[in-house]
């Protein structure tokens, strides 16, 4: 990976730019030294390293190692005495991290083009189903879809499990610009909660966004203190996203609306906006929701909101709009999920794609034509079931109210 290398001054100047300077730089800073490696990990640094003083357990000792091996610099809210290197004070690291990763890597979200989920559940199977959906429509291209996700990793030349749901920003950074030299030009990523409150995602530019659900599973003294911090950093999602998406969850669309926004009637698409952050509802139309059984309505929710989303940024991206591939594989992805009876399963996979594709055919200003494809039926699929006979998720065992449990 060739990296274009910039001197400590164009790192300093960012910092500068963004107002995250804490004090006048000292002294001795070699401003015209070229920055050869940034890191946060004093095990690899080595000579023109610019060091990251971050994590609330840092211990001066690290920096001190950091500065054996080869650092000429750190970057810190806190100055370190007894290290003799000088420092570039900064108001707050997290948000200094992630423009500074971003400078390093020479930017590469901005060859890309980047899908974010978030929410409480759903988040890695919506990315493998969207991952799925790419990869079929890059095949013959000879691309594939990168993949950061809370499951594993795959960059273009990394392939691991994965450790962290969303990386640190240097990790992240990184992962990008293998993907652009590898020459990938979409990726879909899980955005968590605490990667948006402590910015490690901050300044990506994100194509498509999708905020699937929300729960209370992630409220404790160590993550978010209550309900309206986890809702206020998922919702930071939608600031970075050219085209973001909400599910139309029940708990979700009560919290937009105790926010002072409306939800219209069903059978439409409306924009709406929150501190200046502009989102779109999406619904489907009545009949496809009526013939949802009230246990899967929310699973069809979530991969279709999504899966429209990613097809709306194919479509941003002057796209083919009746692309049977994709419209075959959101076909297949949709029936394998449903629990209903066979009728029910074609007529509202059906009602789905025809949908999807108004939507697309509308933005790109060509009428909607009469579906040319018929939705065959799917291979018949064991689905788990509690006690009660009821559709159980992915999970196992759970009584549906029968109390024989």
């Amino acid at each position: 990976m060739g990296l274009t290398l910039f001197p400590l001054g164009d790192y300093c100047a960012l910092l500068d730019k963004l107002g995250l300077l804490a004090a006048p730089l000292p002294e001795g800073l070699e401003l015209g030294r070229t920055v050869e490696l940034l890191s946060y990990n004093s095990r690899e640094a080595v000579p023109g390293t610019l060091f990251l003083c971050k994590g609330a357990h840092f211990k001066s000792e690290y920096l001190a190692d950091a500065a054996r091996r080869g650092a000429f610099a750190y970057v810190s809210e806190t100055v370190f005495p007894g290290v003799s290197l000088p420092c570039v004070l900064v108001r707050d690291m997290r948000r200094a991290m992630a423009p500074l990763a971003a400078k390093y890597y020479n930017d590469p979200a901005r060859h890309l083009k980047i899908i974010g989920l978030t929410g409480t559940k759903g988040k890695s199977s919506t990315a493998y189903y969207l991952k799925y959906i790419l990869d079929e429509y890059l095949a013959p291209k000879g691309q594939t879809c990168g993949v950061i996700s809370s499951i594993d990793t795959w960059d273009g030349v990394e392939r691991f499990e994965s450790h962290l749901t969303t990386p640190e920003p240097l990790e992240l950074q990184r992962h990008f610009a293998h993907a652009r030299s590898s020459g990938m030009e979409y990726l879909v990523m899980e955005v968590s909660s605490q990667a948006l409150k402590y910015h490690r995602t901050l300044g990506v530019p994100f194509a498509a966004a999708a905020f699937l659900n929300i729960g209370n599973d992630h409220i404790s003294p160590i993550e978010h203190p209550d309900f309206e911090d986890y809702f206020h950093s998922k919702l930071k999602l939608f600031s970075q996203a050219e085209l973001s998406r909400s599910n139309q969850q029940a708990a979700l669309m009560q919290q937009l609306c105790n926010l002072g926004y409306q939800q219209k009637d069903c059978c439409c698409e409306t924009q709406r906006s929150i501190d200046g952050v502009k989102f779109t509802i999406a619904q489907e139309d009545c009949a496809t929701r009526n013939l949802m059984q009230s246990n899967t309505r929310d699973l069809i929710e979530n991969q279709n909101a999504n899966a429209r989303a990613v097809l709306d940024a194919l479509t941003a991206q002057r796209l083919e709009a009746k692309d049977e591939r994709i419209a075959a594989q959101a076909a297949q992805i949709q029936a394998l999920q449903l629990s209903a009876s066979q009728a029910q399963q074609n007529a509202a996979i059906g009602a789905m794609i025809s949908a999807s594709e108004a939507t697309i055919l509308r933005r790109t200003g060509a009428e909607c034509p009469t579906p040319a494809y018929v939705v065959q039926p799917p291979t018949p699929v064991n689905f788990p079931t509690n006690c009660c006979g009821q559709f159980n998720g992915w999970g196992n065992g759970g009584c549906g109210g029968c109390g024989s449990c």
